[in-house]
């Protein structure tokens, strides 16, 4: 909202702003007339107070969000270290696991361990994963 101001004005200005104008960037002190100066300073302070509004909003809404981004921040380590504890699993059962053609000790006979592949979403690699299925064949 702005108002004209009237073709003659007179306006005292105290020493402290003085000064601070004299502060100010040669294209503000340079103006021909004080209704310039002002006029120009009017609307920095505008800009000013709009900018400082909009970063107030912009924290209000961080600040809203801020539980719900901590939660799913949470839920998502959750889930990469448990899928990270998996493929260390497998990779460590991969390597206890007996050569091909090799029987373990501790399996009692008639049961044998069946090899299936399963594809890894997160690394392409495939994985072994030992099930026990009963056999009647062996």
């Amino acid at each position: 909202m702005s108002m004209p101001l009237p073709q003659r004005t007179s306006l005292t200005i105290p020493d402290d702003t003085r000064q601070r104008i004299q502060a100010l960037p040669e294209e503000v002190v340079g103006t021909p007339s004080t209704s310039e100066l002002l006029r120009t300073l009017i609307e920095r302070g505008v800009q000013s107070f709009e900018d400082q509004v909009i970063e107030e909003t912009y924290a209000e809404m961080a600040a809203a969000q801020a539980p719900y981004r901590s939660q799913q921040r949470e839920r998502r380590n959750r889930h990469l270290a448990a899928r990270e504890l998996a493929l260390h699993e497998a990779e460590a059962q991969e390597e206890t696991a007996p050569q091909r053609g090799q029987r373990q000790l501790s399996q009692p006979r008639g049961v044998r361990i069946k090899k299936s592949r399963r594809r890894s979403s997160q690394t392409g690699a495939f994985l072994r994963s030992g099930r026990r299925v009963k056999s009647n064949r062996w």
